[in-house]
């Protein structure tokens, strides 16, 4: 059975990006359970959890992110150096349980993977 990493690394607003990965995801897991996900670079804002896009006007797609465990992906990997450069230090404040990775770990983890997505 094929590996699937998807990658998310734009953030969850300004664009559809992000909630087009998110649902590719949710479809993908009905094909197979080998599905990973990544938060890299502007992508880690897309785990926050204290955020309110209706004064933006804008629908929270990032909620749906809980399905994906429901659905069977167990394992979610952020960039280190990302969350750095990006003051995201409290681990807390995420939405999930994410395991964070140096970034050459990271890209070596994603080397193994048959199939790749960047949203």
């Amino acid at each position: 059975m094929k590996t699937i990493a998807i990658i998310f690394s734009h953030s969850p607003y300004g664009n559809i990006l992000g909630q087009d990965g998110l649902d590719c995801a949710l479809s993908l897991t009905s094909c197979t359970k080998k599905i990973e996900i990544f938060f890299i670079g502007d992508g880690v804002f897309q785990i926050l959890k204290y955020k309110n896009p209706k004064y933006i006007k804008i629908f929270d797609y990032t909620k749906k992110f809980k399905m994906l465990k429901i659905l069977g992906v167990k394992k979610f990997y952020c960039d280190q150096i990302s969350l750095q450069s990006r003051g995201l230090f409290n681990i807390y404040n995420f939405s999930f349980t994410v395991k964070i990775l140096e970034t050459d770990i990271l890209f070596k983890k994603l080397s193994n993977f048959d199939h790749i997505l960047n949203f």
